[in-house]
Protein backbone atom coordinates (compact mmCIF):
# COMPACT_ATOMS: atom_id res chain seq x y z
CA UNK A 1 0.00 0.00 0.00
CA UNK A 2 1.46 3.33 -1.10
CA UNK A 3 0.35 6.58 0.54
CA UNK A 4 1.08 9.77 -1.40
CA UNK A 5 1.14 12.86 0.81
CA UNK A 6 0.43 16.10 -1.04
CA UNK A 7 1.58 18.82 1.35
CA UNK A 8 0.77 22.41 0.34
CA UNK A 9 2.62 25.24 2.04
CA UNK A 10 2.38 28.98 1.54
CA UNK A 11 3.78 31.22 4.26
CA UNK A 12 6.42 29.33 6.23
CA UNK A 13 6.77 32.24 8.65
CA UNK A 14 3.19 31.64 9.78
CA UNK A 15 3.46 27.86 10.20
CA UNK A 16 7.25 27.53 10.48
CA UNK A 17 7.56 23.87 11.44
CA UNK A 18 4.41 22.44 9.89
CA UNK A 19 6.19 20.19 7.41
CA UNK A 20 8.47 18.75 10.08
CA UNK A 21 5.41 18.11 12.26
CA UNK A 22 3.73 16.35 9.35
CA UNK A 23 6.80 14.15 8.90
CA UNK A 24 6.78 13.26 12.59
CA UNK A 25 3.07 12.48 12.43
CA UNK A 26 3.49 10.11 9.50
CA UNK A 27 6.56 8.52 11.06
CA UNK A 28 4.53 7.76 14.20
CA UNK A 29 1.78 6.20 12.10
CA UNK A 30 4.10 3.30 11.18
CA UNK A 31 2.98 3.50 7.55
CA UNK A 32 6.11 2.41 5.75
CA UNK A 33 5.45 3.13 2.08
CA UNK A 34 5.20 6.91 1.70
CA UNK A 35 5.74 9.32 -1.16
CA UNK A 36 5.91 13.02 -0.33
CA UNK A 37 5.08 15.81 -2.75
CA UNK A 38 5.81 19.14 -1.05
CA UNK A 39 4.16 21.95 -3.01
CA UNK A 40 5.22 25.55 -2.42
CA UNK A 41 2.41 27.95 -3.29
CA UNK A 42 4.48 30.92 -2.18
CA UNK A 43 7.23 30.25 -4.72
CA UNK A 44 5.36 28.77 -7.66
CA UNK A 45 8.52 28.90 -9.77
CA UNK A 46 10.35 26.55 -7.40
CA UNK A 47 12.04 23.97 -9.67
CA UNK A 48 11.57 20.27 -9.07
CA UNK A 49 13.99 19.03 -6.43
CA UNK A 50 14.26 15.52 -5.04
CA UNK A 51 15.12 15.55 -1.34
CA UNK A 52 15.14 11.75 -1.48
CA UNK A 53 13.69 9.09 -3.75
CA UNK A 54 10.42 9.37 -1.80
CA UNK A 55 10.31 13.14 -1.27
CA UNK A 56 10.19 15.86 -3.88
CA UNK A 57 9.69 19.62 -3.58
CA UNK A 58 8.22 21.72 -6.37
CA UNK A 59 6.46 25.01 -6.89
CA UNK A 60 2.73 24.74 -6.43
CA UNK A 61 -0.18 26.36 -8.22
CA UNK A 62 -1.85 29.11 -6.22
CA UNK A 63 -4.54 29.96 -8.77
CA UNK A 64 -7.14 28.13 -6.65
CA UNK A 65 -4.95 27.99 -3.57
CA UNK A 66 -4.57 24.52 -2.07
CA UNK A 67 -7.04 22.90 -4.49
CA UNK A 68 -5.05 23.78 -7.61
CA UNK A 69 -1.80 22.81 -5.86
CA UNK A 70 -3.25 19.42 -4.92
CA UNK A 71 -4.33 18.88 -8.52
CA UNK A 72 -0.75 19.54 -9.61
CA UNK A 73 0.48 17.15 -6.94
CA UNK A 74 -1.88 14.42 -8.12
CA UNK A 75 -0.53 14.73 -11.65
CA UNK A 76 2.99 14.23 -10.30
CA UNK A 77 2.24 11.49 -7.80
CA UNK A 78 -0.02 9.34 -9.97
CA UNK A 79 3.03 8.08 -11.86
CA UNK A 80 3.85 6.20 -8.65
CA UNK A 81 0.35 4.62 -8.71
CA UNK A 82 -0.50 5.35 -5.06
CA UNK A 83 -3.38 3.53 -3.42
CA UNK A 84 -4.44 6.52 -1.37
CA UNK A 85 -3.71 10.24 -1.13
CA UNK A 86 -3.36 12.36 1.98
CA UNK A 87 -4.18 15.98 1.16
CA UNK A 88 -2.60 18.38 3.66
CA UNK A 89 -1.94 22.07 4.10
CA UNK A 90 0.56 23.78 6.36
CA UNK A 91 -2.38 24.83 8.57
CA UNK A 92 -3.32 21.24 9.41
CA UNK A 93 -2.61 21.78 13.11
CA UNK A 94 -4.17 25.24 13.36
CA UNK A 95 -7.03 23.83 15.45
CA UNK A 96 -4.99 21.45 17.61
CA UNK A 97 -3.14 18.16 17.46
CA UNK A 98 -6.09 15.81 17.18
CA UNK A 99 -4.39 14.02 14.30
CA UNK A 100 -1.84 12.41 16.58
CA UNK A 101 -2.38 8.66 16.95
CA UNK A 102 -5.30 8.71 14.48
CA UNK A 103 -3.38 7.26 11.55
CA UNK A 104 -2.28 3.66 11.19
CA UNK A 105 -1.93 1.18 8.30
CA UNK A 106 -5.06 -0.76 9.30
CA UNK A 107 -7.29 2.31 9.12
CA UNK A 108 -5.98 3.28 5.70
CA UNK A 109 -6.28 -0.26 4.31
CA UNK A 110 -9.87 -0.35 5.55
CA UNK A 111 -10.67 3.01 3.93
CA UNK A 112 -9.25 1.76 0.63
CA UNK A 113 -11.37 -1.39 0.84
CA UNK A 114 -14.48 0.75 1.41
CA UNK A 115 -13.63 3.45 -1.15
CA UNK A 116 -14.25 5.86 1.70
CA UNK A 117 -12.84 9.25 2.68
CA UNK A 118 -11.62 10.20 6.14
CA UNK A 119 -10.40 13.23 8.02
CA UNK A 120 -11.85 15.40 10.74
CA UNK A 121 -15.52 16.20 10.30
CA UNK A 122 -16.81 19.67 11.09
CA UNK A 123 -20.50 20.40 11.52
CA UNK A 124 -22.91 23.28 11.63
CA UNK A 125 -24.02 24.44 15.06
CA UNK A 126 -26.92 22.42 16.46
CA UNK A 127 -27.40 20.50 13.22
CA UNK A 128 -28.53 23.54 11.26
CA UNK A 129 -28.97 22.79 7.54
CA UNK A 130 -27.15 24.84 4.92
CA UNK A 131 -27.92 24.94 1.21
CA UNK A 132 -25.25 25.36 -1.46
CA UNK A 133 -26.55 25.02 -5.01
CA UNK A 134 -28.27 21.61 -5.18
CA UNK A 135 -26.83 20.35 -1.90
CA UNK A 136 -28.36 20.45 1.57
CA UNK A 137 -25.79 19.66 4.23
CA UNK A 138 -24.77 19.99 7.85
CA UNK A 139 -21.27 18.48 7.89
CA UNK A 140 -18.08 18.46 5.84
CA UNK A 141 -14.57 17.00 6.00
CA UNK A 142 -11.88 19.50 6.94
CA UNK A 143 -9.64 19.69 3.86
CA UNK A 144 -6.46 20.67 5.66
CA UNK A 145 -6.08 16.93 6.30
CA UNK A 146 -8.09 14.40 4.31
CA UNK A 147 -7.48 10.84 3.12
CA UNK A 148 -8.88 9.98 -0.32
CA UNK A 149 -8.35 6.59 -2.00
CA UNK A 150 -7.00 6.82 -5.54
CA UNK A 151 -10.12 5.17 -6.99
CA UNK A 152 -12.32 7.81 -5.37
CA UNK A 153 -10.13 10.59 -6.71
CA UNK A 154 -10.41 9.15 -10.21
CA UNK A 155 -14.18 9.12 -9.88
CA UNK A 156 -14.62 12.74 -8.80
CA UNK A 157 -11.70 13.97 -10.99
CA UNK A 158 -11.49 17.68 -10.18
CA UNK A 159 -10.91 18.52 -6.53
CA UNK A 160 -12.12 22.09 -6.98
CA UNK A 161 -15.73 22.88 -7.84
CA UNK A 162 -15.62 26.66 -8.12
CA UNK A 163 -13.03 28.65 -10.05
CA UNK A 164 -14.40 31.97 -8.78
CA UNK A 165 -17.14 33.47 -6.62
CA UNK A 166 -18.93 35.41 -9.39
CA UNK A 167 -22.23 33.60 -8.73
CA UNK A 168 -22.09 34.33 -5.02
CA UNK A 169 -20.87 37.85 -4.32
CA UNK A 170 -20.20 41.14 -6.12
CA UNK A 171 -16.92 41.31 -8.00
CA UNK A 172 -16.08 44.59 -6.27
CA UNK A 173 -16.75 45.76 -2.73
CA UNK A 174 -20.26 47.13 -2.17
CA UNK A 175 -20.95 48.74 1.19
CA UNK A 176 -23.70 46.82 3.01
CA UNK A 177 -23.85 43.92 0.53
CA UNK A 178 -21.77 40.77 0.87
CA UNK A 179 -23.70 38.27 -1.22
CA UNK A 180 -25.72 38.62 -4.40
CA UNK A 181 -29.49 38.58 -3.98
CA UNK A 182 -29.75 35.50 -6.22
CA UNK A 183 -26.70 33.70 -4.84
CA UNK A 184 -27.38 29.91 -4.93
CA UNK A 185 -27.07 29.45 -1.19
CA UNK A 186 -29.31 29.74 1.83
CA UNK A 187 -29.45 32.88 3.95
CA UNK A 188 -28.25 31.10 7.07
CA UNK A 189 -25.26 29.78 5.12
CA UNK A 190 -24.45 33.32 4.00
CA UNK A 191 -24.64 34.49 7.61
CA UNK A 192 -22.36 31.66 8.74
CA UNK A 193 -19.75 32.45 6.08
CA UNK A 194 -19.68 36.17 6.75
CA UNK A 195 -19.51 35.68 10.53
CA UNK A 196 -16.79 33.06 10.20
CA UNK A 197 -14.49 35.12 8.01
CA UNK A 198 -14.97 38.45 9.78
CA UNK A 199 -15.29 37.37 13.43
CA UNK A 200 -14.72 33.72 14.27
CA UNK A 201 -11.86 32.52 12.03
CA UNK A 202 -8.35 32.54 13.53
CA UNK A 203 -7.37 35.08 10.83
CA UNK A 204 -10.63 37.08 10.79
CA UNK A 205 -10.63 40.48 9.10
CA UNK A 206 -12.97 43.41 8.50
CA UNK A 207 -14.54 43.84 5.07
CA UNK A 208 -13.37 46.83 3.05
CA UNK A 209 -12.34 47.64 -0.52
CA UNK A 210 -8.80 46.65 0.47
CA UNK A 211 -9.79 43.23 1.88
CA UNK A 212 -12.50 42.33 -0.62
CA UNK A 213 -10.24 40.21 -2.82
CA UNK A 214 -9.01 38.37 0.27
CA UNK A 215 -12.62 37.70 1.21
CA UNK A 216 -13.39 36.34 -2.26
CA UNK A 217 -10.41 34.01 -2.33
CA UNK A 218 -11.04 32.65 1.18
CA UNK A 219 -14.75 32.28 0.41
CA UNK A 220 -13.88 30.29 -2.71
CA UNK A 221 -11.71 27.93 -0.66
CA UNK A 222 -14.49 27.34 1.87
CA UNK A 223 -17.06 26.75 -0.88
CA UNK A 224 -14.70 24.26 -2.53
CA UNK A 225 -14.14 22.52 0.80
CA UNK A 226 -17.87 22.16 1.44
CA UNK A 227 -18.65 21.24 -2.16
CA UNK A 228 -16.06 18.45 -2.14
CA UNK A 229 -17.77 16.67 0.76
CA UNK A 230 -21.14 17.10 -0.91
CA UNK A 231 -19.90 15.76 -4.23
CA UNK A 232 -18.43 12.74 -2.47
CA UNK A 233 -21.72 12.11 -0.67
CA UNK A 234 -23.67 12.52 -3.94
CA UNK A 235 -21.42 9.90 -5.51
CA UNK A 236 -22.22 7.50 -2.68
CA UNK A 237 -18.85 7.76 -0.95
CA UNK A 238 -18.91 7.48 2.82
CA UNK A 239 -17.04 10.03 4.94
CA UNK A 240 -15.50 9.00 8.24
CA UNK A 241 -14.10 10.95 11.13
CA UNK A 242 -10.69 9.56 12.10
CA UNK A 243 -11.51 10.15 15.77
CA UNK A 244 -14.52 7.87 15.51
CA UNK A 245 -12.56 5.18 13.68
CA UNK A 246 -10.01 5.27 16.48
CA UNK A 247 -12.66 4.81 19.17
CA UNK A 248 -14.50 2.06 17.31
CA UNK A 249 -12.11 -0.76 16.52
CA UNK A 250 -11.92 -1.79 12.89
CA UNK A 251 -12.82 -5.31 13.99
CA UNK A 252 -16.18 -4.07 15.25
CA UNK A 253 -16.65 -1.87 12.19
CA UNK A 254 -15.94 -4.78 9.85
CA UNK A 255 -18.73 -6.75 11.53
CA UNK A 256 -21.31 -4.25 10.32
CA UNK A 257 -23.33 -5.68 7.45
CA UNK A 258 -23.06 -2.31 5.75
CA UNK A 259 -20.24 -0.12 7.15
CA UNK A 260 -21.80 2.90 5.45
CA UNK A 261 -24.57 2.74 8.07
CA UNK A 262 -21.96 4.03 10.50
CA UNK A 263 -22.94 7.50 9.34
CA UNK A 264 -21.90 10.92 10.53
CA UNK A 265 -24.58 11.09 13.22
CA UNK A 266 -23.34 7.87 14.82
CA UNK A 267 -19.75 9.03 14.51
CA UNK A 268 -20.58 12.25 16.34
CA UNK A 269 -22.24 10.27 19.11
CA UNK A 270 -19.01 8.33 19.51
CA UNK A 271 -16.26 10.93 19.13
CA UNK A 272 -17.98 14.23 19.95
CA UNK A 273 -20.80 13.39 22.41
CA UNK A 274 -21.22 16.93 23.75
CA UNK A 275 -21.64 18.29 20.22
CA UNK A 276 -24.06 15.52 19.39
CA UNK A 277 -26.21 16.11 22.45
CA UNK A 278 -26.66 19.77 21.50
CA UNK A 279 -27.51 18.90 17.91
CA UNK A 280 -29.55 15.73 18.43
CA UNK A 281 -33.05 17.16 18.59
CA UNK A 282 -32.58 19.63 15.76
CA UNK A 283 -30.94 17.04 13.52
CA UNK A 284 -33.66 14.50 14.21
CA UNK A 285 -36.44 16.92 13.37
CA UNK A 286 -34.88 18.35 10.23
CA UNK A 287 -33.14 15.38 8.70
CA UNK A 288 -36.09 13.05 8.16
CA UNK A 289 -35.26 11.27 4.96
CA UNK A 290 -31.97 13.13 4.67
CA UNK A 291 -29.14 10.68 4.11
CA UNK A 292 -26.03 11.19 6.20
Amino acid sequence: MLLAILFVQYDQSRYPDSFKKAQVLLRQSKINNLFWVQLDNFVESQPLEYKSKNHLVIGGDNSLHEFSAWSKGVEIAKAMTPDVYLLMTDAFMAYGNEYQKLLNPEVIEWLISQNAVAGLIDTTENGELFVLQEWTFWYWVRTSFVLIPAQVLELIQDLATFANTDDFCPQTFVEGQIFLNDAPMSRNYQHHLSQWLTKRWHSAFELSPETWQKFQTKLRSILNEHALSNRLASAGMACYDLRALQKLSLQKLSLLENPATFGVKKQLQLCRPSVWQRAKRKVASKLKGFKS
